[in-house]
């Protein structure tokens, strides 16, 4: 009840104001130092202007529609003297605060502090990954977390193959079965359509490496600039869906890689 006293006070304060009255109003003063001046813990001199000490807790917004807190003398739009905190997830020791180009602030790790990061595999077996003819991506099981910024996401994903020969697709998404970027954008000229891609050819004779002598394997790699815009994101690794027998996905060959380094 206390504070929404407070709140209709300060509102009726700045009404007036707009309405052109042009004498200072204060609350927990009644001597106030500008157009509207808060004394938050009603110690300041009774006449006079407040000790630089009784200032810590003031509030002042001045003719010039300067707003000061902790000063009731404001050089700016809004001058804070003290210690400020804030707070948007991505705060983080040795964080910088940056903006983009419509002012919006953020936090963000510069890459000089940022490390390269390594994408999640799975740890235990698991059934094969194979395609089923539909329209849906399927979700490799591999997936990567990032900060906020601007990375480089880099993956080699190794598949067997069936008899043919095919152009296979693998993209990233915060999605396990769609086609999805929240909290990430790609930088890349596809944009949204920013994909791996590579030809998969037919057998290769390796006759000690599988039981009956055939191993067909194919190699899809690349690399994708993207920017993660929210303080953390999962990103999924999503295969493309290719008719029945295409090809099979062992998330545990050794060929594999998923990792990103960032670069602003």
């Amino acid at each position: 009840m206390k504070n929404l006293k407070l709140w209709l006070s300060i509102t009726c304060l700045l009404m007036g104001a707009m309405q052109g009255q042009a004498q200072n109003s204060g609350v927990n003063t009644k001597n106030p130092q500008g157009l509207l001046h808060l004394d938050g813990s009603k110690n300041n001199n009774p006449s006079g202007a407040p000790t630089a000490v009784q200032q810590t807790d003031d509030f002042m917004v001045t003719l010039d529609g300067l707003v000061g807190i902790g000063t009731i003398a404001p050089t700016h739009k809004l001058d804070i003297r003290g210690k400020i905190q804030i707070k948007d997830g991505g705060e983080k020791v040795g964080a910088v605060l940056t903006t983009d180009a419509t002012g919006l602030a953020v936090w963000n790790l510069p890459s000089t502090i940022k490390s390269l990061v390594n994408g999640s595999f799975p740890s235990v077996n698991r059934p094969d990954v194979v395609p089923n003819g539909g329209t849906s991506p399927l979700d490799s099981e591999v997936s990567i977390t990032l900060s906020r910024g601007k990375w480089i996401v880099n993956a080699g994903i190794t598949f067997i193959l069936g008899d043919g020969i095919i152009y296979q697709r693998c993209y990233l998404s915060t999605a396990t079965n769609l086609f999805q970027q929240n909290g990430f954008k790609f930088l890349s000229p596809g944009g949204a359509q920013t994909c791996y891609g590579g030809v998969l050819f037919k057998p290769l004779k390796n006759g000690a490496a599988e039981a009956g002598g055939t191993i067909q394997l194919g190699f899809v790699t690349g690399s994708a600039i993207i920017e993660v815009t929210q303080p953390s994101v999962i990103i999924h690794l999503l295969l493309q869906n290719q008719p029945i027998g295409a090809y099979h996905f062992n998330k545990s060959y050794l060929e594999h890689y998923f990792y990103a380094r960032p670069i602003d």
